[in-house]
């Protein structure tokens, strides 16, 4: 396990992801909790692996064996219906320009 320090608080994963957005903790490939928004200044968040030394945070792998949260398919169809919404409004302003 690792452990996160921010400020006076301790946070334990097996694994620490850092998007642009939040920091993810992951025990196996299931999310057990979440930070966010996070702060620009990343040496704030402080990172040590199990014997105490100094870690880093690991990458994300997008694979068959990694369960994809709720809250990243959210975002994901968010995204998908946004961009399908412009696409509509597009493709009208078209059609509305040949008669």
């Amino acid at each position: 396990m690792k452990k996160l320090v921010f400020k006076d608080k301790e946070f334990w994963a097996e694994k620490i992801i850092k998007t642009k957005t939040s920091i993810i903790f992951y025990v196996g490939n299931e999310e057990v909790n979440r930070l966010q928004p996070i702060g620009k200044d990343v040496s704030q968040y402080r990172i040590y692996n199990e014997d105490g030394s100094l870690g880093q945070f690991d990458t994300m792998s997008f694979n068959k064996n990694v369960v994809t949260t709720g809250t990243d398919l959210m975002r994901l169809l968010y995204a998908v219906l946004k961009e399908n919404t412009y696409l509509k409004k597009e493709l009208q302003k078209i059609k509305g320009g040949i008669k």
